[in-house]
């Protein structure tokens, strides 16, 4: 298996796949904060804790796999 027969077009089509995934991530990160936001404090804490959370575990993850 050589790899795909264009690689220029699977470069870009990547490249664009992470821009709309990297741009829904931020829209629902954001939307969930503002929501968070008009709620007590202990929710915000509890939301950011929650992202800090995930983003130790992908970490972990990406170095023990």
């Amino acid at each position: 298996m050589n790899g795909p027969e264009e690689p220029d077009l699977f470069f870009y089509l990547t490249a664009a796949s992470s821009v709309v995934l990297g741009l829904c991530c931020a829209g629902i990160s954001t939307s969930i904060m503002g929501i968070a936001g008009v709620l007590p404090p202990q929710y915000t804490q509890a939301v950011m804790s929650g992202q800090a959370v995930g983003g130790v575990v992908c970490a972990v993850a990406s170095l023990v796999l």
